[in-house]
């Protein structure tokens, strides 16, 4: 088993900081405030435009949701803001934990596993992206040692944000669950607690705040997309999929693998839609599509990256003529061993604010 981080034997692997004495910091400002009851009011506000107030702040140590004695993060939140959907709440939640850390991105997982009372951050040889159990009396999250470093930082702040919900610790929290083996699963298809740690997650790998400063003045291109995922530390997927969500023009992402027909698994595979998200009036595409011969969206698999406007015709139900269409080739290797040939694609509408575009 790799150990990333250990909170009390060793040094932290995080660079840019004096980690220790970072780590000394933080558990120095704990200690007094909790031996003084000093958990001073905080106010976030959420995506809907409503004041959140966090009374006991949300630097409480996790080891104190999982004695029992106090009501885990989510469960004040909602107490001290009713009426606030769980979403908008776990995402100021994760907001103010970055505040409270103080770290500018890239932040580290392991600091801020710190200081939600996280003991070890380590890797293992598993089946399922992450996990957060107790371990001997301590808190330990095992990342999947064979994923690539952006995705174990997003399952890392996955599984941080179990220790903000309602009795994470009753029973180990997995990314995914064992019932749940495909990790890339559909939204709809995840439990609810599960969709709420991924948004956590988001925020806190890529913070609103300075991820829509480091946009500005920039259009939603793979580009963008590419330059965000180096500067945040993160997947390119991960990256693009918060650009389409923060961007104030209109941008689709689409993920695509040279995969066989699901109802024909013997057929010769072919490049195939595996993943649309998108924010604005986008023609449907269907899932597992596959891409017509001579797609300018197949081009990258020769090596030749895309990045001009041009019409894809076959692949949607409406046409989508003139947009921008960014593309590069972005291969994988599963946790198998098995490697992908797979295209990121991202299209956008030149020019305009993007507004006027019904869903």
């Amino acid at each position: 088993m790799a150990r990333i981080g250990q909170l009390r034997d060793g040094p932290l692997a995080v660079g840019r900081h004096d980690p220790q004495h970072h780590r000394q910091c933080l558990l120095d400002a704990w200690r007094a405030k909790l031996a003084m009851h000093e958990f001073p009011p905080a106010t976030a506000r959420s995506r809907s435009g409503t004041t959140i107030v966090f009374r006991n702040g949300n630097t409480l140590p996790s080891l104190a949701n999982m004695t029992g004695l106090v009501h885990s993060d989510l469960e004040q939140a909602r107490r001290e803001s009713p009426g606030v959907p769980d979403s908008d709440l776990v995402v100021a939640l994760a907001r103010h934990a970055v505040a409270d850390l103080g770290m500018p991105p890239p932040v580290s997982p392991v600091l801020m596993a710190s200081m939600r009372g996280v003991s070890r951050v380590e890797e293992a040889d598993m089946p399922w992206a992450g996990c957060l159990m107790a371990d001997d009396g301590e808190l330990v999250i095992r990342l999947r040692a064979s994923d690539v470093p952006g995705r174990k930082r997003f399952t890392a702040f996955h599984e941080i944000m179990h220790t903000f919900m309602p009795g994470f610790a009753v029973v180990p929290q997995y990314r995914c669950d064992p019932q749940y083996p495909d990790d890339d699963q559909e939204p709809s298809s995840k439990p609810a607690v599960e969709e709420l740690c991924d948004l956590g997650a988001a925020e806190m790998l890529l913070p609103r705040a300075e991820f829509l400063a480091d946009m500005a003045n920039s259009a939603p291109t793979i580009s963008l997309a590419s330059t965000l995922a180096i500067r945040y530390e993160a997947s390119l997927e991960a990256a693009a999929r918060r650009v389409v969500d923060l961007h104030h023009r209109p941008a689709m992402l689409i993920v695509l693998e040279v995969a066989p027909k699901p109802s024909a698994p013997r057929e010769e595979p072919r490049l195939r839609v595996q993943l649309v998200h998108a924010n604005g009036g986008w023609p449907f595409i269907p899932r597992h599509k596959s891409v017509p011969e001579g797609s300018p969206l197949a081009r990258p698999l020769a090596g030749q990256p895309l990045n001009r406007t041009c019409t894809l015709d076959g692949i949607a139900d409406g046409p989508l003529q003139g947009v921008h269409v960014g593309a590069v080739f972005a291969p994988y290797t599963d946790r198998t061993g098995v490697e992908h040939a797979r295209v990121v694609a991202m299209i956008s509408r030149p020019g305009g604010d993007g507004r006027g575009h019904a869903d």
